[in-house]
């Protein structure tokens, strides 16, 4: 049996299902959604739930599809006559996890009708890997019902908490949520994770295999096999998936967008360029921009545009879900076909999506974006913390080049309050460090999470 990694979404599904919603469980595929789901049949089985009491439908399922559309009720009269009883009736909790749901609209109102006579008995997650389908539909009957929970590729803290045995300590993110942050509470938590020679060769080794292969469950767990992985999920994606997709009407169309896009990760996107390039109308282009952001493959990153008499970047940047997708559409097998700017650009890929798989399923999510002016100066990515903009620079140094302090000097001189903060990622040793009152934080790369 494939080992159980922990996943920060898991205790977010089962605070959501308690507080009285049901939950959306929304990502790309391969992320792991299913295993998820496989993981908290048991969790609920030793929480004492009845195995019987547990039912799961995927409506991948083109025979359960077609048992739904000819009778709405279809659902519900297999789970009472498997229980031998109404549901009206239960005397014991009922989990129901339906995959895929947006393949069967007439679900949502079913899912409606159920949360509202018996939501007092019966949990409901919905999972799928078409965010905009589920959340129209959702919108539609399941509004102030539903609750969303996002599910990425494993994220550096995932993975290093499994590693190294660290499911109850909270990182630099917790930390950022509470308060400031200083350099005595990093001290501390790299404390917990760093240290010997050998844990910093086995970082530098975890480093390798990330930027690489990516960081789908999957192949976290078995890297011999990823390109088969990768190479399932992209045929599975372009052929099941998007054909459906009324919006996709040319599907050759639609995968050379896709490849061409994965050279250009964490580059400012030009949609006028890409349609030149690929001979596909600007408005056929921006439509599938939006399909790819729907099913979680890529997502846009806006600039920070605070100042509007201030002559910033406008364009936005792009990037994947997983590296490790990149790598494969770009046929960069090996660690030797990842050199200089190439390898930055994939790490700055990397720490964003760590990012923003912790702060997409916040309550009040912080605003995120990069700045740029037209001199060349860049930060590349931005949090926004209540007044306070929090630059982050990325590098695969081990050192802080010149020029990363010159764009957090620009930067801090456009945006910073009185006394501001901000970090650097990179491959270096933790220290703090100023410029002007406004302190830095060099973040090894580990200490992200």
């Amino acid at each position: 049996m494939e080992k159980y990694i922990k996943r920060q979404a898991e205790e977010l599904i089962l605070a959501r299902l308690e507080a009285g919603f049901i939950v959306g469980l929304l990502g790309a595929r391969q992320t792991g959604k299913t295993t998820l789901i496989k993981h908290l049949s048991g969790y609920f089985q030793n929480k004492g739930v009845l195995a019987e009491h547990i039912f799961s439908f995927n409506l991948d399922d083109v025979l359960l599809r077609n048992e739904i559309a000819a009778d709405f009720y279809f659902i519900r009269n297999l789970i009472e006559q498997k229980l031998g009883r109404n549901l009206g009736n239960l005397s014991s909790p009922i989990i129901l996890f339906i995959d895929e749901a947006q393949k069967a609209p007439d679900v949502f109102e079913l899912v409606k009708i159920i949360h509202d006579d018996f939501g007092d008995k019966v949990k409901i997650i919905l999972s799928g890997s078409a965010s905009l389908e589920i959340q129209r539909k959702s919108a539609e009957s399941l509004a102030g019902r539903i609750s969303y929970v996002y599910l990425f590729p494993l994220s550096i803290g995932e993975i290093l908490k499994d590693r190294f045995s660290l499911d109850k300590e909270n990182g630099l993110f917790a930390g950022l949520a509470k308060g400031p942050v200083s350099l005595d509470s990093l001290q501390k938590i790299q404390a917990k994770i760093g240290g010997d020679f050998n844990r910093r060769r086995e970082f530098e080794l975890i480093f390798k295999t990330i930027i690489l292969g990516g960081t789908l469950p999957a192949v976290w767990q078995k890297p011999k096999e990823k390109e088969l992985v990768i190479k399932s999920l992209v045929e599975t994606y372009l052929d099941k998936d998007i054909r459906s997709v009324k919006e996709v009407g040319d599907v050759e169309d639609f995968g050379r967008l896709v490849n061409t896009l994965a050279y250009e990760t964490g580059k400012l996107l030009n949609i006028a360029s890409l349609s030149r390039d690929l001979g596909i109308a600007v408005n056929t282009v921006k439509k599938y921009l939006s399909v790819l952001n729907a099913s979680f493959v890529l997502n846009k990153l806006s600039p920070l545009l605070r100042r509007p008499r201030k002559r910033f970047v406008k364009s936005q940047k792009v990037y994947f879900f997983d590296v490790g997708l990149v790598n494969f559409l770009t046929k960069r097998l090996f660690w030797e076909n990842l050199r200089g700017e190439t390898a930055g650009f994939l790490f700055e890929n990397l720490v964003i999506k760590s990012f923003e798989a912790d702060n997409k399923n916040k309550p009040l999510p912080y605003d995120i974006s990069f700045w740029r002016d037209y001199q060349g100066h860049e930060v590349d990515l931005v949090i926004e913390k209540e007044e306070a903009k929090i630059p982050v620079e990325i590098t695969t140094s081990e050192t802080l080049a010149k020029e990363k302090m010159r764009n957090l000097a620009y930067f801090f001189r456009e945006f910073g309050q009185e006394e501001n903060f901000g970090f650097v990622v990179y491959r270096g040793e933790l220290k703090e460090i100023r410029i002007g009152k406004n302190k830095v934080f060099l973040l090894p790369w580990w200490l992200w999470w």
